[in-house]
This record gives structure tokens, sequence and C-alpha cells, in this order.
């Protein structure tokens, strides 16, 4: 019996199917099941075993179609591979032996390009990082997620939320992380991700993702002031702010008691910050380095006595 099931949703409009099947026939672990899930049979000729699951007239949300589906897989793995996206030939081997090499890991993702290039931005290594990282974006790569399936958890007990068209996943890994689970990213580019020249986007996933983290900023006790917050959110994406709303942002930030589990969030807020410096031109600024400087020591202090 293998032990990885792959699962793909393929909408009815998708147009970069072909990626998807190329990455998956030429990977280098082949025991694994490919599961399509679909409202159609697919055009494509494939090339590979593989199982077309057909779903539910009404049910074209993602959110639902991964609740769907989840419950029904036995194997001992779970991968995500995104209709549009293609996996390099190692990626399931990686992962693969990166969990049976780490049973306390519970969810591995990793790096990738996008579009074929070289451009990529970086994701944190290890589980507390990631988690703090939750405070300031998305930290895992939904499309290549790889689950070390609890059977009656995944599409049970944690959920995706239909309401949240396009973030869906960060408010999983919330879900997640509150249930007690690990992460990891690979330190490795794992896939190519494909981003549409000149997308548009309909939804509101910028205010979804934005609501998603007040409320875990609540949950853990930490609130922003008013009159810092717009600024936070703007750095949080890497977006121009005032020099001098962020370095007051920043200084909150530092004085800053965090709850269990974002012990590591100075050194994720540090490290966005290098971010934000190198992308504005600030990385010789005294203040801003001694800021960093501040934050990365107090993360060091935290893990030694926490």
């Amino acid at each position: 019996m293998n032990k990885i099931t792959v699962i793909t949703y393929l909408h009815s409009n998708e147009t970069q199917f072909k990626r998807c099947v190329f990455g998956l026939e030429r990977q280098i672990f082949k025991e694994f099941d490919w599961v399509i899930l679909t409202h159609q049979m697919p055009n494509e000729t494939i090339a590979i075993p593989h199982q077309v699951m057909l779903l539910p007239p009404n049910m074209h949300v993602k959110s639902e179609v991964l609740n769907w589906a989840l419950p029904q897989i036995k194997t001992k793995y779970i991968a995500y591979n995104d209709s549009d996206d293609s996996s390099f030939p190692n990626r399931l081997q990686l992962q693969f032996d990166f969990m049976e090499k780490n049973p306390k890991v519970d969810i591995c993702s990793g790096m990738f390009f996008v579009n074929e290039s070289e451009n990529t931005w970086p994701l944190h290594e290890n589980s507390n990082m990631i988690s703090a990282y939750l405070l300031i974006n998305s930290p895992m790569a939904n499309p290549v997620a790889f689950f070390r399936n609890k059977i009656g958890v995944f599409g049970k007990s944690l959920v995706y939320n239909p309401n949240y068209i396009r973030s869906q996943d960060y408010d999983f890994w919330i879900q997640c992380l509150k249930y007690g689970l690990r992460f990891h990213n690979i330190q490795t580019q794992l896939f190519s991700y494909y981003v549409p020249e000149n997308k548009v986007f309909h939804d509101s996933q910028a205010e979804t993702a934005d609501l998603i983290r007040n409320e875990l900023l609540h949950d853990n006790g930490i609130i922003i002031p008013v009159s810092l917050h717009q600024t936070y959110v703007s750095f949080c994406k890497l977006q121009h702010v005032d020099q001098d709303k962020l370095f007051k942002l920043l200084q909150f930030l530092k004085n800053l008691n965090f709850k269990s589990p974002f012990k590591a969030a100075h050194k994720a807020f540090a490290w966005q910050l290098d971010l934000y410096m190198k992308h504005h031109q600030l990385s010789n600024n005294e203040e801003f380095k001694q800021m960093k400087t501040s934050l990365e020591k107090q993360s060091l202090l935290k893990r030694l006595f926490s």
C-alpha cells in the first residue's frame, strides 16, 4: 500500500493543469496515489496512475472540496498539489524523508519559485518561528503542504472555512496551531508556483487576512493601538509606511510580552523588518539597525529562559 496520497482540486476553468501533470509524472518518489477532485474528466493525457473523484454538482468552493475529501484518505501522508503548480522531481521524496525522520512534525511545506523564474520569497523553517509569523503573514505554502494524516481530524475537527475564498489556509494554520500541531518549511525550492500576469483578484483576500490576524492578536492578548494599526498592516505587507510611525510601532512591539506560543515573535518581526529595510534601502539606517538588533536579542533571551 502506498504511503502518500496526492490530492489536486481541478476546477472547471483551469488552464494550466498540464504544469501539475508534468510535475507529478517526473517525481523520483513513485509510490503515491494521485486523486484528482473535479466535476468532469480531465482532457489531458496522464501517464501515471491516478484516480478521478467526481465532486457533488453543488460543490465549487475549495474549502468545501478539501473538507469533503480529507476524511476519505487513509494513507499515512497527504500531499497537496494545486492544479496549476509544478512540483520539482525531488519534491515528494524530500518531504517524505523529512517526515519519516521527524515524527513530531505534523505539516511540512517548503520554498518555491514563481512562474519558472528565480523569483521567490523566504519562509521560516522551524515550528516556533512559523507560529510566530502567523502574527504577520501566512507562514506556509499551502499548494505544496504535506500532512501527517490524522484520520478523523483533518476535515472533521480541523476544517477549512468556506467563508474565506483565498485565505482559507491562513485560518486553517491558526486552527492547526491551536490544536497543537507542529510545522516545518524545508529550505529548498520544491515547486514552481503559477501566478498569471496582470492577475486581478475579485475577492477580499487582504481584508480577510487582516480580520483573521486581528482575531489571532486578540486571542493572545495583543492589542495594536488604533493610531498604529494601519501602519502595522502596511508593514506586514511590506508596503511603504511613514518611517516615524513605523519606528513607534516597532518600539511598541519590542516592549510586548508575547504569550505562548509566540515566544519567537520578536525574531519574526525582526526578520520582517530586515526585509522592509532592504525593500526601502534602509539597511544602513542606524536607528532601524538598532531596533532590529534589539528585537533579535529579545527573541534570544525568550528562547533561553522560556
